[in-house]
């Protein structure tokens, strides 16, 4: 369930300290979400609708995602090349950072390295690391 806390860290109702403890619940339970704290926002005025229209906007993209589509040449023959299980090799054309078969292929890279990380510290698999309590 896709979740989104957003609030102004000027709020005349004092909304910003119940959502930034809900962030840190949802965090500390290790649950996906996004969180915005938006300086100097209030509960209304002049950054009310552009925070609506990017609250909007984002849970349209959760309930319909854009499917990313494979970009030219060089993105296909990665995006290949690690559909096959990484056989022969690799493809020697730079891969956009910013496309989806380079977050495959990054995550494929350090995967040895985490699982190794999660031998000594089991909190490794959770998304979100451990938070001290505030004050501490």
């Amino acid at each position: 369930m896709p979740i989104f806390l957003e609030c102004g860290d000027d709020d005349a109702l004092l909304f910003q300290d119940g959502a930034e403890f809900l962030h840190r619940v949802l965090w500390n339970l290790d649950l996906s979400h996004e969180f915005r704290l938006t300086a100097g926002a209030d509960h209304v005025g002049p950054t009310l609708l552009p925070r609506l229209k990017a609250a909007f906007l984002w849970l349209g993209e959760r309930l319909a995602p854009p499917q990313p589509e494979i970009q030219g040449e060089a993105e296909r023959a990665w995006a290949q090349w690690l559909a096959q299980g990484c056989a022969g090799s690799q493809p020697s054309m730079p891969l956009d950072p910013g496309t989806r078969t380079m977050q495959v292929l990054f995550r494929r890279q350090v995967a040895g390295a985490r699982a190794k990380a999660a031998q000594e510290d089991p909190t490794t698999h959770r998304r979100f690391g451990y938070l001290p309590p505030p004050g501490k």
